[in-house]
C-alpha cells in the first residue's frame, strides 16, 4: 500500500494515507481512528513510523488522542468571519469577475527581508507567488509565505482554489489575529510589466500577517500588489 522506493519518508506517506481516509469521509469528524497496531498491520510499517505520523497529525490539530479511549478525528475549526479581510478571491468575486491564477514561484526557501522582522527563528518556509487575473486582465500579484506545515496543504490546491479558504478551514488553524496594512505607492519595473500598468499608474500594496491562538509566530505572510483603482472595488466591498 505504501511505496518504500518513494523518496518521501514512510511516516509522511502514512500521514498522507490517514489524511486521505479522513478527507474521503471514511473517518468523519469525531470518529475513532484505527489503533497504532491496526495501522501497523494494515500498512506493514513499524509502530514508530505510525506513531510519528500520528504525532504530526496531532500537532497540526487534525486528530486528538484521548487517554485510554483512542485517537479521534477533530472537527475542523472554521473562521469564516475573517474571510472578507484575508481573501482576495472573496473580494474580487464581489465584483462579479471570474478569477484565474498563474503560479510564478512555488518553493521552499529561507525567509529574508521584511519577513525576518517576525520570522528570524524560521529556517525554511513555503513560498508561493501568483499572478491573479480577473476578466482577462492581471489585477494583482500575490506573494505568500507559509510555515512548513501549512505549506504542505497549500501546494496541494488546484490553481483555481482559494488559499485563504484553505487556511480558514484547516483543522489545525484557529485564527486569533490578523495584522493588515495598506500602502499606495509607485510600482517597480516588474509590477508595471506583470500588471500592464501605464507609467502614471500607482499601486496599492497590502501586507498581512496571520496568527493562530497560543502561538507567537505568524503562520502566514502575504503581500498583495494591485492597481490602485482595484483597491475600493475589492477590499472595501469585501469588508462589508
Amino acid at each position: 500500500m505504501l511505496d518504500k522506493k518513494n523518496r518521501l519518508p514512510l511516516y509522511v506517506q502514512v500521514k498522507d494515507f490517514i489524511i486521505g481516509q479522513i478527507d474521503s469521509g471514511k473517518y468523519p469528524p469525531d470518529s475513532r481512528l484505527p489503533t497504532e497496531t491496526e495501522l501497523t498491520n494494515l500498512l506493514r510499517v513499524g509502530r514508530g513510523t505510525v506513531r510519528a505520523a500520528l504525532g504530526e497529525l496531532e500537532r497540526e490539530g487534525r486528530i486528538e488522542k484521548k487517554h485510554g479511549i483512542g485517537t479521534f478525528v477533530r472537527s475542523p475549526r472554521r473562521s469564516y468571519s475573517f474571510e472578507p479581510i484575508v481573501s482576495l478571491a472573496y473580494s474580487l468575486n464581489k465584483t462579479g469577475l471570474e478569477i484565474k491564477n498563474k503560479t510564478i514561484v512555488s518553493e521552499i526557501a529561507k525567509p529574508g527581508g521584511k519577513l525576518l522582522e517576525r520570522w528570524s527563528s524560521v529556517a525554511l518556509a513555503g513560498h508561493l507567488k501568483r499572478l491573479r487575473v480577473a476578466g482577462g486582465k492581471p489585477v494583482a500579484i500575490e506573494d505568500s509565505w507559509f510555515l512548513p506545515g501549512l505549506f504542505e496543504t497549500v501546494i496541494k490546491l488546484a490553481p483555481s482554489e482559494s488559499i485563504a479558504r484553505a487556511i480558514l478551514t484547516h483543522p489545525g488553524i484557529n485564527i486569533e489575529r490578523v495584522e493588515l496594512s495598506i500602502l499606495v505607492r509607485k510600482p517597480d519595473a516588474n509590477e508595471k510589466k506583470n500588471l500592464r500598468l501605464s507609467k502614471d499608474k500607482r499601486v496599492a500594496e497590502m501586507t498581512r500577517w496571520i496568527y493562530t491562538a497560543n502561538d507567537p509566530l505568524p503562520v502566514n505572510f502575504v503581500c498583495f500588489v494591485m492597481p490602485e483603482e482595484f483597491m475600493g472595488a475589492s477590499f472595501i466591498s469585501g469588508s462589508e
